[in-house]
């Protein structure tokens, strides 16, 4: 039970990565900003996204948008560490 759920939540992180870097490539195609699933895929990352945003880096010419990577590098941490951990503890308490 709990390694079914432990599977299903990695998938699930591991599907939102995938959404991520779509998001990211759609978002160098502007002929294709007005589809439907293009704007499904931006109302579903954009909040997730968001509070990424807040954290600035350089100056105020800087053009790069570091909240995909640093929502990329989050779930990575996510999957890494705390859901292995977590995985484990619960192992261990159920057992």
């Amino acid at each position: 039970m709990i390694s079914t759920l432990y599977s299903i939540i990695y998938m699930a992180l591991e599907i939102l990565q995938l959404l991520i870097l779509v998001y990211c490539i759609v978002s160098w195609i502007p002929s294709i900003s007005n589809h439907p699933i293009v704007r499904t895929l931006n109302d579903f990352i954009e909040p997730l996204l968001r509070p990424f945003r807040r954290i600035k880096f350089g100056g105020a010419g800087m053009m790069i948008d570091f909240a995909p990577l640093l929502a990329l590098l989050s779930i990575w941490v996510l999957q890494s560490f705390v859901l292995k951990y977590l995985f484990i503890l619960l192992m261990n308490i159920s057992s």
